[in-house]
C-alpha cells in the first residue's frame, strides 16, 4: 500500500483542524451603544496631513503590483495623474522609498547607476513641475548610502552635493529634503543607528 506523503498529512491535518474550528459554535455576540460627543472639537490635524508618496520600485518587482509605478518612468504629465495628485493640495508629495538609496542622480562624475536607478535632471525637473501643477508641496529623500562598501563606512556626498547645488542654481521650489530611508530600524541590513543618521545629516546642513 502507497503511504501519503508527509505534504499529504501536513494538508490533512490543517484540513481536519479548520474542519473541527468551524463546528465550534461561535461565541455569543455582545450588543454595545458608542454615543459621539460632537458638541466641542478636542483635536485639529494640519491641512496638509493628506499627502502622498512615489517610490523607485522596479516594474519586476512584484509584479502587477509595482508595474509603471516608479515615479522614474510614471506618466506624471497626463492629465487624468495631475488632477486626481491636485485633490490631495494642499498636502505633501514625498519622493523616496527603499530604492531611495540606490538613485543616482545623474549629474557630474558619479558612480556607474543600476538599470531604473539613475535621475536625469530633465525628469527632476519634470517632478518639481508636477509638485507646481498639483500644488503639492515636495519632499525628496535623498540617497546617503551612496559610496557606502559597508553600515560604518563614511558617506560619500559627491553626487547629493552635486544634485542639491543644481537644484539651488535652478531655483526649483522643494520644501524639503529627507534624509535616508528607514535605516534606523535593526531589522534592516544597512542600519546604522540615530548617531550616524546625525552625522549624515551635519554633512548636509555644511553643503
Amino acid at each position: 500500500m502507497k503511504l501519503p506523503s508527509a505534504m499529504t498529512l501536513c494538508f490533512l491535518c490543517i484540513a481536519a483542524s479548520w474542519c473541527a474550528a468551524m463546528a465550534q459554535p461561535p461565541p455569543p455576540s455582545v450588543k454595545i451603544e458608542v454615543t459621539v460627543d460632537n458638541s466641542a472639537v478636542i483635536a485639529n490635524t494640519g491641512v496638509g496631513l493628506f499627502s502622498g508618496n512615489f517610490d523607485w520600485h522596479l516594474n519586476k518587482e512584484e509584479p502587477p503590483a509595482w508595474v509603471n509605478s516608479s515615479i522614474n518612468i510614471m506618466k506624471i504629465d497626463d492629465p487624468k495623474t495631475i488632477y486626481l495628485a491636485s485633490q490631495m493640495s494642499p498636502g505633501h508629495l514625498r519622493i523616496g522609498g527603499s530604492e531611495g538609496d540606490v538613485m543616482i542622480y545623474d549629474i557630474g562624475k558619479h558612480l556607474p547607476c543600476k538599470p531604473g536607478f539613475c535621475l536625469s535632471m530633465d525628469r527632476w525637473h519634470q517632478i518639481v513641475q508636477f509638485s507646481q501643477e498639483t500644488k503639492l508641496q515636495l519632499v525628496f529623500g535623498l540617497n546617503c548610502m551612496y559610496g557606502r562598501a559597508n553600515k560604518s563606512a563614511k558617506w560619500d556626498k559627491t553626487n547629493s552635493d552635486a544634485f542639491l547645488q543644481y537644484t539651488a542654481q535652478q531655483k526649483l521650489p522643494v520644501y524639503g529634503f529627507e534624509v535616508c530611508n528607514e535605516k534606523e530600524h535593526d531589522v534592516s541590513s544597512w542600519y546604522f543607528g540615530t548617531q550616524a543618521y546625525c552625522n549624515t545629516s551635519a554633512v548636509i546642513e555644511q553643503s
